[in-house]
């Protein structure tokens, strides 16, 4: 019961805003953060997210290098 009220909280929240920005900057994404921030695309910040936990973030960048090679 203590732990449902504590995720529903905004400390809760904060914190993981923090951890999240942390894994962020330690992958130097904090550039693309502020920019998606500034556009206002936190949904494609939540993909970017998904993307990354899946191990994936990679794999696209390279498609996207081979991409432009061509």
């Amino acid at each position: 019961m203590l732990l449902i009220n504590f995720k529903r909280s905004y400390r809760f929240r904060e914190l993981r805003k923090l951890r999240e920005l942390r894994e962020l900057r330690e992958l130097g994404k904090l550039r693309e953060l502020r920019k998606l921030r500034e556009l206002g695309k936190l949904r494609e910040l939540r993909k970017l997210r998904e993307l990354r936990e899946l191990g994936k973030l990679r794999k696209l960048r390279k498609l996207r290098e081979l991409r432009k090679k061509k």
